[in-house]
């Protein structure tokens, strides 16, 4: 889950909340940008950090008893087995997409710990990425880009779920993504962002998730915590994106001169 700190407590979102919002930028991206098989792209983005261990599996609080945000938590392999499992079930596309996702996640982690499972199940997820590309007839070049598309959408919705862009006009860079592009985003007014280059066909693209806050401040159990997120307030946090091209001049030149400042 993404834990956000504030004045009177704590915003959380779930990570299927956020996939969530990864699948909608896959679902507004332009007709160019997309495949024949593209339902299967969106399940993909939107099924990838499903299959979280349930609270009682899992410790969810830091050693003070405060929530414990996705970065900090430790690697899972119980969920990487079930996530890798439950996407192959969907159809072999989805599982590969996934198995890919897996494959970027935890091979460094396993060659830095030498662990010998973690190895093995790194091990598996290549040789079925293998058997399924054949399978389906997709070179690795073109998995690649597919999984791109998985990984620039994942991140988009990272920076905006955990209010990661800066206010001022101030670029982030995401990353490379549809059409082999590098995508910066900045925002403006609160809730108002802009993306560039532009990948969508809409003039302008809405988002949205779903935030639950909670106003205690520490748990004595993973347990305690689960029954605060039932109860707590749901609020709705949306986003809208356009071209950076919409953006206020001012904005846009605030923007060069930080960026200026920076490189000299």
């Amino acid at each position: 889950m993404i834990v956000r700190a504030i004045p009177t407590g704590w915003e959380v979102i779930y990570h299927h909340a956020h996939a969530l919002v990864a699948a909608q930028l896959a679902y507004h991206l332009a007709p160019a940008y997309r495949h024949p098989r593209w339902l299967e792209q969106i399940e993909a983005i939107a099924f990838h950090d499903d299959a979280q261990l349930p609270f009682k599996g899992r410790n969810y609080l830091n050693p003070n008893g405060t929530p414990l945000d996705f970065t900090q938590a430790s690697v899972t392999l119980a969920q990487a087995l079930a996530v890798a499992e439950q996407a192959a079930f969907k159809s072999r596309r989805v599982g590969l997409l996934v198995s890919l996702h897996m494959s970027y996640l935890y091979e460094p982690v396993a060659k830095a710990t030498k662990d010998k499972a973690l190895a093995d199940f790194c091990k598996t997820q290549r040789k079925n990425q293998k058997a399924w590309m054949a399978q389906l007839g997709i070179s690795p070049a073109q998995a690649e880009q597919e999984y791109a598309v998985l990984c620039w959408c994942d991140q988009t919705s990272l920076y905006l779920c955990q209010n990661q862009v800066p206010f001022g006009g101030l670029r982030v860079e995401i990353g490379q993504g549809p059409g082999g592009e590098n995508y910066f985003l900045s925002m403006g007014a609160p809730g108002q962002y802009y993306l560039d280059p532009w990948p969508f066909d809409q003039a302008q693209i809405e988002l949205y998730c779903e935030v639950r806050a909670l106003r205690q401040l520490t748990f004595d159990s993973s347990e305690e915590l689960l029954a605060a997120l039932q109860k707590a307030p749901v609020q709705e946090q949306c986003w809208t994106l356009q071209p950076a091209s919409a953006q206020p001049a001012d904005a846009g030149a605030a923007s060069r001169a930080r960026a200026a400042l920076a490189e000299a």
